[in-house]
């Protein structure tokens, strides 16, 4: 579907070559004439675009991208400005309008500004979503262990499960407690180790569940499986003065309905 375009200028003629030159890029547009029809339009259809003479009726050019770049849910939307001279140039910039057009304007100018201002909205909304989920990555990290946390266990519990279900597969469960933490300086490069341990036998997803306790979810992983990697546990990971309880179970070995069932059927299944 094309891109959808504003474009706003009282002058006709460069409205037409706004939209000529705009079309034939493979855009859509909603012209208008004022500042007023502008901020009507996007508020109808939020556009990827908007390109507005400086000098409008009824409302400024300035004065609309004054309004889009204090409204939170607009401010994303990149705006060119056809500046009538240079203090209006200067002052849409630091307003904040993504770039400048000057007067009188050419379509394959229009065309590759319209792009490139394009592509820059694009990469920095990439690097906004990169920025959220590296956020919501570390959120969901025990600072101290650099396992995930126990909200992300409770909803990993039920997707997991959900998926074994589904597709007809096992889920393991190991619940790991560590006996011997030391305290102080020393309890964190500790709990870094026993997680790196559990991470190089059981996979990435590890969850620290309390004080000294951690999960350990295995897909794929049956009740043979679960005791292998038990066995595994207590027999690999070494950090010095720690030692593991373990207990575990598995669906659909253990008969459980939800996620948090086969939690609770885990920690009551230690191995010898």
């Amino acid at each position: 579907m094309p891109k959808l375009l504003v474009l706003g200028d009282s002058d006709p003629l460069r409205l037409t070559v706004l939209e000529e030159a705009c079309r034939t890029a493979g855009f859509e547009v909603s012209p208008v004439m004022d500042g007023e029809q502008v901020l009507a339009s996007v508020a109808r259809q939020p556009p990827a675009l908007v390109v507005l003479a400086s000098e409008l009726p009824r409302l400024d050019g300035l004065s609309v991208l004054r309004i889009l770049k204090k409204e939170a849910q607009l401010r994303t939307i990149p705006v060119l400005v056809i500046a009538a001279d240079a203090a209006d140039a200067a002052e849409a910039k630091a307003i904040g309008a993504e770039g400048v057009l000057e007067p009188p304007l050419e379509v394959v100018r229009v065309q590759a500004k319209v792009r490139s201002t394009l592509k820059k909205a694009r990469e920095r909304s990439q690097a906004r979503r990169r920025a959220l989920s590296m956020e919501q990555l570390e959120a969901a990290l025990d600072p101290e262990s650099g396992a995930s946390t126990r909200a992300h266990l409770l909803l990993s519990l039920d997707y997991e499960h959900a998926g074994a279900l589904r597709y007809g597969r096992a889920l393991g469960c190991l619940v790991v407690d560590v006996l011997g933490l030391p305290e102080g300086d020393e309890r964190r490069p500790a709990l870094r180790a026993v997680v790196a341990g559990l991470t190089s036998v059981v996979g990435d997803l590890i969850f620290r569940a309390a004080e000294a306790r951690f999960v350990a979810l295995v897909r794929d992983g049956d009740a043979a499986e679960i005791a292998r990697l038990a066995e595994r546990l207590r027999s690999e990971v070494a950090v010095p003065g720690v030692t593991f309880r373990v207990a575990g179970a598995a669906h659909p070995d253990a008969e459980v309905a939800t996620g948090a069932a086969l939690l609770s059927a885990a920690a009551g299944k230690p191995f010898a």
